[in-house]
């Protein structure tokens, strides 16, 4: 009879009864100043996570970076305020500041894949600044080099930082310490979002309205304009921030800022159309993937059958 109980209540899991995946993306909205949803199954909009409303939100202004730590918490840059503000990773609340001091603009961020600490870039700024994981300031990160406008970092299969240099396009390298090692790519147009998929870098070329992909030695690979006669064309598509596709089929996302919205490309830049867009979205900035959220009383149906299964056994 255990067993039997067990199975139908994995089977109310399974088939969605129990549980409604109401969102698995967070995009930040730089000029709205908000944080919305939307569902990775078919990009449509879900709802605001973090309202644009300064009574409720802590004062979050001009969001960009967005990142969840080990807490479960989502850490978000706060570029007008120059902060890094704490929301509660699954309603959205507002926690508190996690981090201020000597930020310039954040606008990236990011935990270092051994310490843990987090790394934010700054957009008006001369270096990624480091924080602990609590928040506490640690200084600059990155040395060796002087960052003219970071606005996006990751870190290589190298064990690298490879960071772009928004006004001289230029992508550096820096050690795992933060010390300057050599420039990657040189005549790069503002990059403003890098990503590695692979062993190859993918770099958004803001004003340029390009995606570029780098081999390893930094030669170009490819490129492709996403200036397309599909997609709304608002003083240009202006691409800041690059993803893989949920959807598979050998694409990437990419965040067009000037058209206000997140729109799918093939790997040879092939237009695929919008993926995320409307619900009061100005200005993508970020995109995370963030684990479903339930629905509200989603899991009200395993709760009754757990307290009755509970009440059964006590008679």
């Amino acid at each position: 009879m255990k067993n039997r109980i067990i199975l139908i209540l994995a089977s109310l899991l399974i088939s969605g009864q129990g549980t409604h995946a109401t969102a698995d993306f967070l995009v930040s909205d730089n000029f709205g100043g908000q944080i919305l949803r939307y569902s990775s199954t078919d990009g449509s909009f879900l709802g605001s996570f973090i309202s644009d409303d300064p009574d409720v939100n802590g004062g979050l202004s001009g969001p960009v970076g967005m990142v969840l730590n080990s807490n479960g918490d989502l850490l978000v840059a706060s570029q007008g305020s120059n902060q890094v503000l704490r929301y509660h990773g699954r309603t959205g609340e507002f926690l508190g500041v996690f981090a201020e001091g000597e930020m310039a603009g954040p606008s990236h961020l990011g935990f270092h894949p051994t310490t843990g600490n987090l790394l934010v870039s700054n957009f008006a700024g001369s270096a990624i600044t480091e924080f602990d994981a609590a928040g506490n300031l640690i200084g600059d990160f990155t040395t060796g080099s002087t960052l003219n406008g970071s606005v996006s970092f990751t870190f290589g299969p190298d064990g690298n930082l490879y960071a772009g240099d928004f006004n001289t396009g230029i992508v550096k390298i820096f050690d795992e310490n933060g010390a300057y090692q050599d420039d990657f790519a040189t005549g790069v147009t503002t990059p403003a979002g890098l990503i590695f998929l692979g062993d190859q870098l993918w770099v958004a070329s803001l004003f340029a309205n390009q995606v570029t992909r780098f081999n390893s030695d930094g030669s170009i690979d490819f490129s492709f304009s996403t200036n397309d006669p599909d997609i709304p064309q608002n003083d240009g598509t202006f691409p800041s921030f690059i993803l893989e596709s949920p959807l598979g089929n050998d694409e990437i996302l990419v965040a067009l800022t000037g058209s206000g919205g997140v729109y799918r490309f093939g790997m040879d830049g092939e237009s695929r159309g919008v993926f995320m867009a409307g619900g009061g979205l100005v200005v993508p900035g970020q995109v995370l993937q963030i684990a479903p959220i339930p629905e509200p009383g989603a899991w009200l149906p395993l709760t009754f059958a757990l307290t009755g299964l509970s009440l059964r056994r006590k008679r």
